[in-house]
């Protein structure tokens, strides 16, 4: 006899590892697409658009001067990314940092390499930035001013949560960190994407970047964006692996229960 209910309950794990393991193999593809895209000087793409380019230099704002502020460090910054997490018990005895929130905010941009400039729209792409501003917070502390809204937003607790046992006071709530990632002006960035004709600005080629396939914007180079990519992916395949064995093992328990 099958028992159905312990079959559903194993098919939603199993539905959602194929979930996983679907963006996991574009992810795997977009970092080996990053390594055999061709890289090319900006100038040379005023001598005609035709597929998808590497393209490596210095960022800078465009014409407009448009930023954005950094929400941890409050700097100048053209694309954004913060993450804010808390550090939760991994069911062994141990504790984990388990991502709670991730927000990014960007402006165009001009790449510029010395021969040229092109203009960037970020809006779209996959972003690899390193973390430049990273602060913890220990579950006994306040957030620091500033960080309030960020820590509203994500849903954890801007002030400590104790337990008064008679003189003392104990921490009950959980550790949070907040790590900001950002692309500055001046900053060395590699592009991987699909020029476009469209008007450029004095100085720089008449095209934009603003899709492709694999669109990426990054603070190193390829080979290096590469690697992050399929490490960043190959946590996601072990997440989708782990989901695959326990819906497995649970469907398969509601296949043999009588």
């Amino acid at each position: 006899m099958v028992f159905a209910p312990l079959v559903v309950v194993g098919l939603l794990p199993l539905v959602l590892a194929l979930f996983v393991l679907v963006h996991v193999v574009r992810g795997f593809g977009d970092a080996a697409a990053v390594l055999r895209t061709r890289r090319v000087s900006v100038l040379s793409l005023a001598e005609g658009l035709d597929g998808s380019v590497a393209l490596s230099g210095r960022a800078r704002p465009t014409a407009s001067g448009e930023t954005l502020p950094a929400p941890l460090s409050g700097d100048e910054a053209l694309v954004v990314e913060h993450e804010v997490a808390e550090q939760r018990s991994d069911g062994d005895g141990g504790r984990t940092w388990t991502r709670v929130d991730e927000r990014r905010a960007a402006v165009p941009f001009v790449l510029d390499d010395g021969t040229a400039g092109v203009r960037v729209d970020p809006a779209a792409a996959t972003l690899s930035l390193a973390p430049d501003e990273v602060c913890r917070v220990d579950a006994d502390e306040t957030v620091p001013a500033g960080l309030e809204r960020l820590a509203a937003d994500a849903g954890v607790d801007v002030d400590p949560r104790l337990l008064e046992l008679g003189p003392l006071d104990i921490a009950v709530g959980r550790a949070r960190r907040f790590t900001e990632r950002c692309l500055h002006p001046g900053d060395d960035v590699t592009v991987v994407g699909t020029p476009t004709p469209d008007r450029g600005e004095v100085g720089s080629v008449n095209a934009v970047v603003a899709s492709g396939d694999p669109f990426v914007v990054a603070d190193a180079a390829p080979r290096t964006v590469a690697g992050r990519l399929a490490v960043e992916w190959g946590l996601h395949l072990a997440v989708a692996v782990l989901l695959g064995v326990v819906g497995g093992a649970v469907v398969y328990g509601g296949l043999v229960v009588a």
